[in-house]
């Protein structure tokens, strides 16, 4: 029996060309309704993709959005403004927005180029009542910023100064904000 040699590069090349027929295979199960996600990558790291099933990533969402509305936290109807790291206003797809969506809410996203005088005057224009978004810029919109209807934030990382001055700036709203 003859057996078959082959150079380390030929093999890689075999080995790549199967990886590259599984991925873009039709039977190849993460092609199928995944909801991809990229993570990471902070600090000059490698970024990490998240693939999930998307009908199931749709009813977790769904049911974090009832959560939200049982205590009364978001209600349907109203108006919440979503700042991210990125562009104006434009259509954001994050876990965020998603939850808030499944209140009923109508959810508004803007980004790093809207300074937050632009963004405080959308609070304003779109009568929206409600605000979540990195802890930073938020503080930024709310020293511009003086009464809302009512804050929703999400302020896990946030040191006690911040909520401090919030509570300040929100005045008698301040039993609106919601901490964790």
């Amino acid at each position: 029996m003859a057996t078959e040699t082959c150079s380390l590069a030929e093999l890689l090349v075999v080995q790549s060309n199967r990886v590259a027929d599984a991925c873009v295979s039709l039977r190849n199960k993460y092609r199928h309704s995944s909801y991809l996600s990229i993570t990471g990558g902070g600090s000059g790291g490698i970024f990490v993709l998240f693939a999930v099933d998307a009908y199931e990533h749709r009813r977790q969402r769904a049911q974090m959005g009832t959560f939200l509305m049982i205590p009364g936290v978001v209600e349907p109807g109203d108006w919440i403004l979503s700042s991210h790291q990125a562009g104006g206003f434009y259509r954001s797809l994050d876990l965020t927005t998603d939850i808030t969506e499944n209140t009923g809410a109508t959810v508004l996203s803007t980004g790093s180029y809207m300074q937050p005088a632009e963004v405080a005057k959308a609070l304003a224009d779109y009568h929206v009542n409600a605000l979540t978004g990195d802890g930073s810029q938020i503080i930024q919109i709310f020293e511009v910023v003086s009464v809302l209807k009512r804050s929703f934030i999400l302020p896990s990382l946030w040191p006690i100064p911040k909520r401090g001055f919030i509570k300040a700036v929100m005045g008698r709203y301040q039993n609106h904000i919601y901490h964790r």
